[in-house]
């Protein structure tokens, strides 16, 4: 990846993370509980996640663009359970539903910052 700048590298590897995680939590919540939701929305956000990933190297305002949108998505369906239990955030993040809350919101900011920090960044000519 010596055509992208610095800064599209560390998006590409944060999307990335979040992909694997978003992912293998789908998977994870189908073999736990059954659960024909998460594998759908888990497995489709995941996938798109890593393509996006795949896609900086071609198109990164595209790429990074995307990754916001389904960080964004996901944040909608997690940061509210967090918030929720915001007063008792440690006993929360130990049960099974608020560790998943907290790890999909925390990496759901942190992709949203990156692929934002990704988008500001112009690919310049490299040597």
């Amino acid at each position: 990846m010596n055509c992208c700048p610095a800064a599209h590298k560390l998006a590409a590897v944060v999307i990335g993370v979040y992909g694997l995680l978003t992912l293998g939590g789908g998977i994870w919540g189908y073999v736990s509980k059954g659960s024909k939701a998460s594998l759908i929305a888990g497995v489709v956000a995941g996938v798109v996640l890593l393509l996006c990933v795949a896609g900086t190297a071609w198109s990164p305002r595209v790429s990074f663009s995307v990754a916001v949108l389904v960080a964004l998505a996901l944040l909608v369906q997690f940061a509210p359970k967090v918030w929720e239990h915001r007063n008792e955030l440690y006993d929360f993040a130990a049960t099974g539903p608020g560790r998943t809350a907290v790890l999909m919101t925390g990496g759901g900011l942190m992709t949203v910052l990156a692929a934002l920090y990704g988008l500001l960044t112009r690919a310049g000519p490299t040597s």
